[in-house]
Parts: structure tokens; C-alpha cells; sequence
């Protein structure tokens, strides 16, 4: 080993050996605390941790029903640890506060040194009761929270104006929550701000310029619908209900709203046809097949983009929306009708009817029930299963009926002269009745 080595290794020997008496010098009794600790920013070094778990808990008792000031928004409220049920755990802070300052000789030393000189505060788990907790951030909300509004389009008369949007601001519940709680477990009984939140439009009036000049041009002139051979006119008085302003923030113009959404129900209601099934008409030549017919169903959503997109035409001649409507199909297909080789009238019966104005009622509404079903070879028909029952719902009404020899009065009298037509006509059509 060289000179050079020598002292080297004699240099390492000596630092080592001061590492140790330094860290043998601080790391005082394991008993005890490190200096230079605070739980919930009270000091407990030097303390056995008997003795700072009583201090802390003898402090929590003191304090547990001594209120502390909460301030937002100009206003304050008075909440104690007792009334929100908040409890600190000492012992688990104790015991952190401990470890940190633990370890053989000179590695406790060592720790400890540099808790003497940065120092280290613990803040304990804390219990409290969540609904007390609620209760009170309500209370506060209630009374902090303004609700900010958007910038938005109105119409005054025909004249689309801009709205400023407005600032509001809002307690931060979840930060408020953590606030109030530390405050509520700590030791100090200092007045605390609460945390609230300013809450800014995000629709600034420049934002709606092209909404408001595409307003001006939607009310510029009626619009004309087209649908086949039908025509129908949007006065510019009839669009301005029709639309759907920028609100809410929103920045596009739409047609909807609750005026636009009875426009279109109604112009459904006209538009929509359902599909016809084709159907047998008897003659003396034998039987025809009637043809089916198309079903029409108004599709809002396109039509009403082709009406806005028309709309914004400022051409008063261009300004023509055609209607986009989906087409349906009959079940039964005329040429299904035909295939099914229907040649001629196998049996008829008839009985004729009178009575009360229910009575007549009643076999009118379970003919139609009864009426056009189509039997196909092998099937079973039940006129049970195909009216239903009869119930009030359904339409039928009181009406004389007998029961057991006795007439009466009951719901959907006079159903069984049709039930007794339907048996006769298959009887003499040579059915067998199962």
C-alpha cells in the first residue's frame, strides 16, 4: 500500500468515525421524542409518547366545543368540533412522529439532526360525520354561491340582441370540505377563509357576432316548404318562433325549442301515413286484389336542418326547403296478396243488430277487431285471441247481456252476436271448429 493509499484510508477512518460519535451525540433515548417535531403544530419534542398523546388529547378535550369562524364571500359561520363529530387520531399521529425519529445509534442520530434543524409537523387522521359535514357545506353554499349566466341571443321584436353573460362564483365544496375539517381537528381556534371559486361565462358576446347576423337573415324573408306537390310558408313571424337562439352556452342557431318542436309534430301529423296492407275486395267476378299502398314517415331531424340551412339564404327565390320523408312498406305486399291464390267466396253468414246505443257500439268496435284477419292454411283462429279483452280501456261500454238465462247489464254487451256471425260463416265455409 503507497503513502498516497495510506491516507486516504486513514482520512475515510476518521470521517467515519466522526459520523458515528456525531450520530451517537444527537441520537438521545429512543424513549423519547426527536427534537424538533410538532403534531398538528404543537411541539412534543423531547416527549415520551405517553406524554404527547396525552397533551394532544388534553388539548383536543379543551377545544372539541370552542367554535372556530368560517368566512366566505363577506358573511361567517360558527361550527365546533363536537357538532360535526370531527376526532382526531393523537395515538397514530404519535406514533409517525416516533418513527421518524427512530433507528440504532448513530442512524437515529443522524435523523434526528435533521429534524432538529428542518423540523416536522404531522397532521393526524381525522374522523368526521359525512351527513353533519354535508349539512353544513349547504348552509354555506347556500349562501355563497351566485349562479353566473352565459352571453346569449334574444329577439326584441324581430332584432336579434346580444345579452352580456355574468360572473358568478361558487363555494369549492370539495376544498371546503378538507378546510373546515383540519381547522375543526387543529388546535388553534384562528378564524378561516373558505375557498370559493369565481365562475366566468365562457360565451363572450363577440363570440355570437355570426349567430346574431345569421338571425338577421333567417327573418329576412319567408322561407317556402316543398313535399311532392305540396307547398306550405314560413313567414319570417313563424321563423322567429322557430328558432332556437344561442343560450346555455351555446353559440350556434338551431331550430328547436318547445314552439319548434309543436311546428314539426303538427307538420308530422300531416305528413305521416301509415303503410296499407293490400287487401281482397269481393265482386261478382270473384275476387280482386286491392294493392297495397306506401307508407310516409317525417324525418324532423333532416328536414328541419334543410328548413335552417334555407334559412340562411339571403336570396328571398333561393330560400326553398324540401321536406325529407321516409318511405315504409305494407306487410303484406300486393304481390304476396296474389300468391296467396284467394279465387273465391267460400262462405258468408249474416244477422243484423240493434239495441241500445252501447250495444251497438260494442259490435261495432269487435267487428273491426275481427275485421280483414287473414287465415293461413293450418293455422287455428280464436276470436278470443284476436279482439282480446274487453275492457273499458279498449273502448267497450256497458251494454245488456244475458247470464244464465237472465238479462243483464255488463261490459262489452253484445259481442256475442259477432262471435256467433264468425262461427256461422266458418260452419258453412266447412272449417273444422276445434
Amino acid at each position: 500500500m503507497s503513502v498516497r493509499t495510506r491516507r486516504i484510508a486513514i482520512v475515510a477512518i476518521l470521517a467515519a468515525l466522526t459520523g458515528v460519535v456525531v450520530g451517537l451525540a444527537f441520537a438521545g433515548s429512543p424513549e423519547r421524542l426527536a427534537d424538533g417535531v410538532r403534531i398538528a403544530g404543537v411541539d412534543v419534542g423531547g416527549m415520551t409518547p405517553g406524554k404527547a398523546r396525552a397533551l394532544l388529547e388534553r388539548k383536543a378535550d379543551e377545544f372539541e366545543n370552542v367554535p372556530v369562524e368560517f368566512r366566505a364571500a363577506g358573511r361567517a359561520w360558527r361550527f365546533s368540533a363536537g357538532q360535526l363529530g370531527v376526532r382526531a387520531d393523537w395515538s397514530a399521529a404519535v406514533d409517525a412522529v416516533r418513527h421518524q425519529g427512530a433507528g440504532f445509534g448513530p442512524v437515529r442520530g443522524f435523523r434526528r439532526l435533521d429534524l432538529r434543524f428542518f423540523g416536522a409537523d404531522v397532521a393526524p387522521r381525522i374522523q368526521v360525520e359525512d351527513a353533519a359535514l354535508e349539512y353544513v357545506l349547504d348552509r354555506i353554499a347556500g349562501a355563497v354561491d351566485r349562479p353566473h349566466s352565459e352571453s346569449k341571443l334574444v329577439l326584441r321584436g324581430r332584432t336579434p340582441v346580444v345579452v352580456r353573460g355574468r360572473t358568478g362564483r361558487a363555494l369549492d365544496r370539495r376544498a371546503a370540505a378538507n378546510t373546515i375539517v383540519r381547522a375543526l381537528a387543529s388546535l388553534s381556534r384562528d378564524p378561516v377563509e373558505l375557498p370559493v371559486r369565481t365562475v366566468r361565462p365562457r360565451v363572450k358576446p363577440s363570440d355570437l357576432i355570426v349567430a346574431q347576423a345569421q338571425v338577421r337573415t333567417a327573418l329576412s324573408a319567408p322561407v317556402r316548404l316543398t313535399l311532392g306537390k305540396t307547398r306550405w310558408r314560413l313567414t319570417p313571424r313563424k321563423i322567429a318562433g322557430l328558432l332556437e337562439l344561442p343560450a346555455d352556452g351555446r353559440r350556434d342557431l338551431r331550430i328547436g325549442g318547445p314552439a319548434g318542436d309543436h311546428w314539426f309534430g303538427a307538420l308530422a301529423r300531416s305528413v305521416d301515413r301509415p303503410p296499407v296492407d293490400a287487401d281482397f275486395a269481393i265482386a261478382k267476378s270473384g275476387i280482386h286484389v286491392i294493392p297495397d299502398q306506401p307508407g310516409y314517415e317525417l324525418n324532423v331531424p333532416a328536414s328541419a336542418e334543410r328548413v335552417l340551412r334555407a334559412m340562411l339564404v339571403s336570396d328571398p327565390e333561393l330560400r326553398v326547403a324540401g321536406l325529407v320523408v321516409e318511405r315504409s312498406r305494407a306487410e303484406r305486399s300486393t304481390e304476396e296478396a296474389r300468391e296467396m291464390k284467394i279465387r273465391a267466396l267460400v262462405a258468408a253468414y249474416t244477422t243484423y243488430y240493434g239495441g241500445d246505443a252501447n250495444r251497438v257500439h260494442n259490435v261495432q268496435l269487435v267487428a273491426h277487431l275481427v275485421d280483414k284477419h287473414v287465415i293461413a292454411p293450418g293455422e287455428t283462429f280464436s276470436f278470443n285471441e284476436t279482439t282480446g279483452a274487453r275492457t273499458a280501456d279498449k273502448g267497450f261500454r256497458e251494454a245488456p247481456v244475458i247470464i244464465n238465462g237472465e238479462l243483464k247489464t255488463g261490459l262489452g254487451g253484445g259481442v256475442c252476436q259477432v262471435s256467433t256471425t264468425v262461427f256461422n260463416a266458418a260452419y258453412e265455409a266447412g272449417l273444422p271448429i276445434v
